[in-house]
């Protein structure tokens, strides 16, 4: 690759870490400054939802979306699938609820209903044994 060519994708990394950082909602944590920015999440094939990779690092899926609109949440599955990525974590939909409702900036969309496939978590005592069995943090 050419000096330009360097030059070019090095700034396109910063423009759109820049961007997700700076402009967007922030609906599960305001007080920090990642945001979502669906433009870039789109452009940047799954990397514009920045709010949500911050509120739950440990979570591998980089937005709320599913596949359809992250597709390094794709990329990671199609590794486990090969078996070069396991144990992958995620944060359950009682988790992300709560963590919404308690810091969020109250932005948190219909788009999160569609993602989570798994049965909704109805109460402290079922979140604490799905945590006891792994399920969730």
């Amino acid at each position: 690759m050419d000096t330009i060519g360097v030059i070019t994708v090095i700034n396109i990394t910063n423009t759109v870490n820049s961007f997700a950082h700076l402009y967007g909602t922030k609906p599960y944590d305001k007080s920090i400054l990642p945001a979502q920015n669906a433009i870039v999440g789109w452009l940047a094939l799954g990397e514009g939802w920045h709010n949500y990779h911050h509120a739950f690092p440990w979570d591998y899926r980089t937005s709320e979306h599913g596949f359809r609109y992250d597709f390094t949440q794709g990329l990671i599955e199609f590794f486990a699938w090969l078996g070069l990525a396991y144990d992958l974590r995620t944060a359950s939909e009682y988790v992300v609820k709560a963590r919404a409702e308690r810091t969020g900036d109250g932005s948190l969309t219909k788009v999160v209903e569609s993602f989570f496939t798994s049965s909704l978590v109805e109460s402290q005592d079922e979140f604490r044994k799905a945590q006891d069995k792994g399920a969730v943090l």
